[in-house]
C-alpha cells in the first residue's frame, strides 16, 4: 500500500506544471503536442453502430419490443419450453424497421457534423516556416508555429499576439462567436521589435521559446513568458496579449503571433462539453406512460394466469387454458405466463414509434428548407444567405415547448439593434398620453405634430 502510494505521488510529482516549446517551425520542434484538428461530431466509422444502438435503446419500448420478440422467438421455434401465440418476425421486423430509420437519420445528422469539421480543419492558414509565408491547412498547424492572420478573418488556434500594423501595438478583436459579445476588444502585442512601418515585408524569422500554462478552460486568465533569441531577457504575456480560437481580428491590416495552444488544447475546445444524446419531451412521456402500461399488463397476465389455472385444473381443456399447454417443459402455470405477456404486448403500439420517426424526419426536412427562417447577414456589404439547419430532428417536437429563457442581458439572444416604437410624455400635471408610431426619424414625427410643446420647447426624439 505504501509502495503503491509513493508511485502516485512519484508519477504527481513528475508531471509538468507549465508548457514549454520552441517558437518557428512548430511542425518540427513540438510533435509532441496536439495537432489543430477539432472534432464535434458524436460518432467515428468504428464505434458508430454501437453506441447509437445503445442510445436508441434509452427508450424503454425499444427494451420492451426487445424482451418480446427474444420470449416469441423462443416460444415459438421451441415450442416444447413454452408456446408462443404469436409469430415473432410480426414484433422483431417492426422493431428492425424503427431501428434502421433511426440509424440512418442520426448517421445523416452526423455526417453534417463530420462535414462542418472537415470544412474548419481545411482553411487555409497563412503561417512563416523557414522564413517564407506558405498556405497550409487549419489543422496543420502546430504549437510554436507563426501565424499571420488578416483583417476579418478568424484565430485558427489560441495565439499570442507579438506584431501587429497598428503603430501603437494595439489590435482589435471581436469574440462575438464565443461569448456573444459584438463591441471590440483591445489586445496588444508582447513586443514591438519590429518597425511596425516596415513589417509587411520583414517576416518574423525568430526563434526561441516560450513557458505558460497548461491547456485549460479559463478563458480569461492567461500567463507566459515569451523568450525570443533575438532578445537578452524574458519578455512576459498575459491575456491582453492572447488571442482566442474563433474569434475574429477587427480595424486592424495584419497580426502575427505564434501558437501555444492548438486543436481540443484550445481554450474554446476545453469549454465544449461532448454532443448529448437528448430525449425529447414527448419521448420522456412516452416512457413514463410505457411503465404504467407494464404494469397494467402485469397485472392483466397474473389475473389471466389464475383463470387459466384455475380451469386447467378442472380438467377442461379449451382455448382459454392454453390447449396442449401442458405438455411444455416449463409448468403450466409458468408457460402462460410467457403466452399472456406475448398476447396482451400488442398494448403497446409499436405503430407508433414508426409514425414518430416519420414524423421527426419530415419535421427535420421541413424545418432545413423553411424559407421564412431564412437569414441573410450583411456582413460589411457582402450578403450572406444562411440557412437553419436541424442538428438533431428528435427535438423539433420542442419548438414552441420553451418555459424559461435564461439571458444574462441583450445582445446574447437577441441583436443589439433599437427600433423606435412608442413615446410617452406628462402635457400637464394632470394630463398625460401616449402614441405609437412607425416613423423612425424625429422629423417624420414632427411633421406629424407627435410631439407636443410644453412651455414652448417640443420634445424631440433622439
Amino acid at each position: 500500500m505504501a509502495r503503491r502510494l509513493f508511485r502516485s505521488a512519484a508519477s504527481e510529482s513528475s508531471k509538468p506544471k507549465t508548457r514549454i516549446g520552441r517558437i518557428g517551425n512548430g511542425h518540427e520542434n513540438n510533435k509532441q503536442f496536439r495537432n489543430n484538428a477539432v472534432k464535434t461530431s458524436k460518432y467515428s466509422w468504428y464505434n458508430f453502430l454501437i453506441l447509437n444502438l445503445l442510445s436508441q435503446f434509452r427508450r424503454v419500448a425499444n427494451v420492451y419490443f426487445l424482451i418480446q420478440g427474444i420470449l416469441m422467438s423462443i416460444g415459438w421455434y421451441y415450442p416444447h419450453i413454452y408456446q408462443s401465440p404469436v409469430n415473432p418476425w410480426s414484433t422483431i421486423g417492426t422493431l428492425i424497421f424503427v431501428l434502421s430509420v433511426t440509424l440512418v437519420k442520426d448517421g445523416i445528422e452526423d455526417g453534417t457534423r463530420h462535414a462542418s469539421d472537415a470544412r474548419e480543419n481545411n482553411k487555409p492558414v497563412t503561417v512563416v516556416r523557414n522564413g517564407k509565408e506558405v498556405e497550409i491547412a487549419s489543422h496543420l498547424v502546430r504549437v510554436g508555429d507563426w501565424i499571420r492572420v488578416i483583417n476579418k478573418d478568424q484565430f485558427p488556434a489560441d495565439m499570442v499576439a507579438v506584431l501587429s500594423s497598428d503603430s501603437n501595438n494595439q489590435l482589435f478583436v471581436e469574440t462575438a462567436n464565443i461569448d456573444g459579445e459584438t463591441n471590440l476588444k483591445i489586445r496588444k502585442t508582447v513586443h514591438n521589435y519590429v518597425d511596425p512601418l516596415i513589417a509587411p515585408t520583414c517576416l518574423p524569422v525568430n526563434q526561441g521559446y516560450f513557458e505558460c500554462d497548461l491547456p485549460n478552460k479559463h478563458i480569461h486568465h492567461f500567463s507566459c513568458t515569451v523568450n525570443l533569441e533575438n532578445e537578452k531577457r524574458k519578455v512576459p504575456a498575459s491575456y491582453e496579449n492572447f488571442l482566442l480560437r474563433g474569434s475574429v481580428l477587427r480595424n486592424t491590416a495584419w497580426v502575427y503571433g505564434f501558437v501555444v495552444y492548438t486543436g481540443l488544447d484550445t481554450k474554446v475546445m476545453k469549454n465544449m462539453t461532448k454532443a448529448p444524446s437528448k430525449l425529447s419531451q414527448i419521448e420522456r412521456t412516452t416512457n413514463r406512460i410505457i411503465f404504467i402500461i407494464f404494469f397494467t399488463q402485469l397485472i392483466l397476465v397474473i389475473v389471466s394466469v389464475i383463470i387459466s389455472v384455475g380451469i386447467n385444473n378442472q380438467g377442461r381443456d379449451d382455448a382459454f387454458s392454453g390447449g396442449d399447454g401442458g405438455n411444455t417443459v416449463f409448468p403450466f402455470w409458468l408457460a402462460q405466463v410467457f403466452a399472456f405477456f406475448i398476447l396482451y404486448g400488442q398494448m403497446v403500439p409499436i405503430s407508433l414509434y414508426v409514425t414518430m420517426e416519420m414524423v421527426n424526419l419530415a419535421q427535420g426536412y421541413f424545418v432545413n428548407h423553411d424559407i421564412k427562417m431564412m437569414h441573410v447577414d450583411d456582413n460589411d456589404g457582402v450578403e450572406e444567405v444562411i440557412m437553419p439547419e436541424c442538428r438533431d430532428s428528435k427535438l423539433c417536437q420542442e419548438i414552441g415547448q420553451i418555459e424559461y429563457v435564461f439571458s444574462d442581458k441583450t445582445g446574447t439572444l437577441t441583436r443589439n439593434v433599437m427600433e423606435f416604437k412608442m413615446c410617452h410624455w406628462w402635457k400637464s400635471l394632470r394630463l398625460s398620453c401616449c402614441c405609437s408610431s412607425s416613423f423612425n426619424d424625429s422629423e417624420n414625427l414632427q411633421s406629424r405634430n407627435v410631439f407636443p410643446t410644453v412651455s414652448g420647447l417640443p420634445y424631440r426624439y433622439s
